[in-house]
């Protein structure tokens, strides 16, 4: 598993002590990977019936078992191969990680899995609020815009070279670029 983002040790303190108490995960981590014959796995598996549950709000849960101990061992050895990423849930990992230190053992951290070539696969940008940071309304990697509409425009217009985000504060809009080579949420992160 690779991370790429900083955790704050405050969240991170927080999720173990919600690991600790309820002795389980409540929230999986996403992780995605780039891996065909994992994927193929996995796809031979949601083929299917799924156990389907309706929830009165409308929402639907589809689970399928593995139970063929031949099947879970293909799996497993397929997954212990594969590089992941993880999109979301990097305190959720971290505080796994430091529980099973704690408990002298390996432990299971439930997980999202999903293949980079996925057709619904959909990573959204992260979002913070700062407060009382006035160095975060300008700066020297700030270029002004005219609207908000207009910094989103310009972002999309970036490459991926380097990274860009939009800073919005009441009245003042700009893109603040990174360094090259740098991702979004380390820039970002900058900030914080």
């Amino acid at each position: 598993v690779l991370p790429h983002e900083e955790t704050w040790e405050e969240n991170r303190q927080r999720r173990l002590q919600l690991l600790r108490d309820l002795d389980a995960g409540i929230s999986p981590v996403f992780l995605i990977y780039d891996g065909q014959e994992t994927a193929n796995l996995l796809d031979a598996i949601v083929q299917r019936v799924p156990v389907t549950t309706a929830h009165s709000d409308g929402a639907t849960h589809r689970l399928w078992i593995v139970t063929d101990p031949d099947e879970v061992a293909r799996i497993e050895r397929s997954m212990r191969e594969q590089h992941f990423i993880i999109a979301d849930g990097h305190h959720r990992y971290e505080s796994a990680v430091e529980l099973g230190e704690e408990l002298g053992s390996a432990i299971r951290i439930m997980a999202l899995v999903v293949p980079t070539d996925d057709a619904g696969l959909e990573l959204f940008p992260t979002h913070r609020i700062f407060v009382s940071r006035p160095d975060v309304a300008t700066g020297p990697d700030d270029e002004p815009a005219l609207s908000l509409e207009d910094a989103l425009v310009r972002l999309e217009e970036e490459t991926y070279d380097g990274s860009a985000v939009v800073r919005y504060r009441r009245g003042q809009v700009g893109l603040v670029h990174g360094a090259t080579g740098e991702l979004d949420v380390e820039l970002v992160d900058r900030y914080g």
